[in-house]
């Protein structure tokens, strides 16, 4: 049964902050509004207002102060004249509003728990004032998206917490020592393998290493002193396609991820995205974390050098390592290449990636 969260007992109060761009920008805002307050929000807008008796600073400056949240409506004119850039004499009550955000912004802090950045469009994205950019931003041009602001000004989160449990006793693990007589030359066809759900609802088979599993290494040999790097691939033979995630961090601020290979091994192509976008991709391997330092390991993908900004255990998982790797825009368009990696001189297998 689904958990409803109630809305507040004293409606919102809000302001919108925004720009006289033209009759129909004003209109959108006043719909906006209209909107709110048929929802139960109590909404101030200068366009409910004729002439405030204490004149419009004051009155733009007290709805500022006194409301609960404040809309920042972006656009390319209002980011002008809340950054105090417009022409002298133009846009007088945005630029006010601006001095007084960016004020009471100074005043807590850079704590922002009450003025929300909104816009009407896509390409509004890209004039929301710095000191905003940190918060989450609303794109009003679905329904869902208004729903999303009015649960914020109501504080109904379409997500309610589950109350915290208890901890649970869980058992230690036991690490058998049965592979350390391991020859680190055994072949591939004889390599343990395993399988984990890494992440996404997708738990392919990966292979563990070349020449024995998650083994901190033979005989009278100390965990510092032992880095043997073996990447994990999709199908389990220690080549082909890697087993990794690529991350994409997207230029409107979102990220999302996905497997590089299918179930069966099979590529899927990394789509790099538009200039802006950072992709980085999540390598998984054994033998690495003991490297001597993160310098002392290098990735070339296709030939061309990647940053390695990661090289070390992964987080979740008990032996298993991560590499991570920002994917070079420069291999747009080549297709399935050699992905290479070498950790204080010794060199991994070598996998395959594809680059759309």
């Amino acid at each position: 049964m689904a958990i409803m969260s109630s809305p507040q007992s004293n409606p919102p109060k809000v302001f919108i902050s925004y720009s006289h761009d033209s009759r129909e920008h004003m209109n959108r805002v006043l719909e906006l509004a209209d909107r709110l307050r048929d929802w139960g929000v109590d909404c101030h807008l200068d366009q409910y207002e004729m002439s405030p008796p204490e004149g419009w600073p004051r009155w733009s400056e007290e709805q500022l102060k006194e409301v609960d949240f404040v809309l920042v409506v972006c656009t390319e004119t209002y980011h002008r004249r809340f950054t105090g850039k417009e022409e002298v004499g133009k846009g007088l009550g945005a630029k006010w509003e601006g001095a007084v955000i960016t004020n009471k912004l100074y005043e807590d802090e850079g704590r922002n728990t009450r003025f929300i950045p909104v816009v009407f469009s896509v390409e509004d994205l890209n004039h929301i004032p710095e000191r905003l950019q940190a918060v989450t931003r609303y794109q009003l041009n679905t329904d869902e998206a208004f729903e999303d602001l009015y649960r914020r000004l109501t504080d109904q989160p379409r997500v309610v917490k589950r109350p915290l449990g208890k901890l649970r006793p869980m058992p230690s693990v036991n690490r058998h020592q049965d592979f350390l007589a391991v020859d680190p030359q055994v072949t591939v066809s004889t390599q343990q393998s395993f399988t984990e759900d890494l992440s996404n609802g997708m738990t392919p088979e990966m292979i563990a290493v070349l020449g024995g599993t998650f083994l901190i290494g033979p005989p009278g040999i100390e965990d510092n002193e032992f880095v043997r790097p073996r990447l994990l691939t999709a199908n389990s033979s220690g080549s082909g396609i890697a087993a990794a995630i690529a991350v994409h961090d997207k230029t409107d601020g979102t990220q999302t991820s996905e497997w590089i290979a299918n179930p069966d091994g099979t590529p899927r192509p990394i789509d790099l995205g538009p200039p802006g976008e950072v992709v980085v991709l999540r390598l998984y391997s054994t033998g690495i974390r003991n490297r001597s330092s993160l310098s002392a390991v290098t990735v070339r993908i296709g030939g061309v050098s990647a940053e390695v900004q990661y090289a070390s255990a992964q987080p979740d998982f008990v032996d298993l390592d991560q590499i991570n790797v920002r994917v070079p825009r420069t291999l747009i368009g080549r297709g399935e290449v050699d992905l290479m990696l070498t950790v204080d001189g010794k060199t991994a297998n070598t996998v395959r990636v594809s680059i759309k």
